[in-house]
């Protein structure tokens, strides 16, 4: 009768821990759908429609069902998983434009996102609110992407200005 209460036990220990397990592989990004999973709340699905990988993070361009158009950044963890870092959706559906800046490995970059399709490249002119000097302007290659990263700028304090341009030739800002 004992070996029989501890062989139970045993199984429902097992069963327990290897569900615990389990649910926590769950939250991990290591997969685009499991990173669709994550993004996604019960009754609203967010739909990653591109992505960017870096050495230690992944950025997604997302749909949010409910909420509009943005991205979530995933980090790479000493373990070799991604986890969530960051996410940002914009409300208005109407605006295709999403700019941000993020970490990455201890460096700023700025996000550059244009839900447009067919997109040739982005001009990005940064100006230093302190001085009030106007650099030249930055040409960012889309290649027919929908997001871009480029570090940031060191200035404090800055005004951007950035165009994005399909291969037509037509701009939106």
């Amino acid at each position: 009768m004992k070996k029989k209460k501890i062989t139970i036990f045993g199984m429902l220990l097992f069963i327990f821990v290897a569900s615990t397990i389990y649910n926590i592989n769950k939250s991990y990004g290591n997969t685009l759908d499991k990173r669709q999973r994550i993004l996604s709340k019960r009754g609203n699905n967010a739909i990653i429609i591109s992505e960017i990988v870096t050495k230690n993070s992944i950025i997604s361009e997302i749909i949010d069902q409910k909420a509009g158009y943005g991205y979530a950044q995933f980090e790479l963890n000493e373990k070799g998983n991604y986890l969530l870092k960051t996410k940002m959706i914009r409300t208005q559906q109407y605006e295709p434009i999403v700019i941000d800046i993020i970490q990455i490995d201890s460096k700023s970059y700025e996000i550059l996102m244009c839900g447009k399709s067919g997109l040739d490249y982005a001009e990005v002119i940064y100006t230093d609110n302190d001085t009030g000097k106007e650099k030249d302007p930055i040409r960012v290659e889309m290649n027919n992407q929908r997001i871009a990263l480029i570090e940031a700028p060191e200035y404090s304090n800055y005004t951007r200005y950035i165009t994005f341009y399909d291969f037509n030739g037509n701009k939106f800002e």
